[in-house]
């Protein structure tokens, strides 16, 4: 489900990213918490996704606002790391250039998920799921 969900998310963001990049960063504000939901709550793709859409309804604009920020920084920082190498003569595709930029993807990916899973957290008050564990 978690594939599937990634996959059909990352295709609408995609053909939204393609039609004028905002709809993209739309689709992705509104189905940032789907991953979420589909770990914590064992929902299918689909399911999570609406699930999703639902509970960012209202909170969209500062999701969007927070994708557009990330984005920047990231951006700014790979194009920090291609200038920073070719002025010191490395090519594109040298480890000096492989390795940061590799690094910085990663770690925004893991950022995203910890902001995902914080979000979720804010829009979905925790239930009595784990109790038992920490009981």
């Amino acid at each position: 489900a978690l594939f599937i969900a990634s996959l059909l998310s990352g295709l609408g963001v995609l053909l939204g990213a393609v039609l004028l990049v905002l709809p993209g960063i739309f689709l992705l504000a509104r189905w940032l918490i789907a991953s979420p939901f589909i770990v914590e709550r064992g929902m299918g793709a689909s399911e999570a996704l609406k699930a999703s859409w639902e509970a960012t309804a209202k909170a969209w604009p500062g999701l969007f606002a927070l994708i557009l920020v990330a984005g920047a920084i990231l951006i700014a920082a790979v194009i920090a790391i291609f200038v920073a190498a070719e002025s010191w003569g490395y090519s594109d595709t040298s480890l000096v250039v492989l390795v940061p930029t590799n690094f910085l993807v990663g770690s925004m990916t893991v950022l995203a998920w910890l902001v995902a899973v914080a979000i979720y957290r804010l829009a979905v008050p925790a239930g009595d799921e784990f109790t038992e564990v920490f009981a």
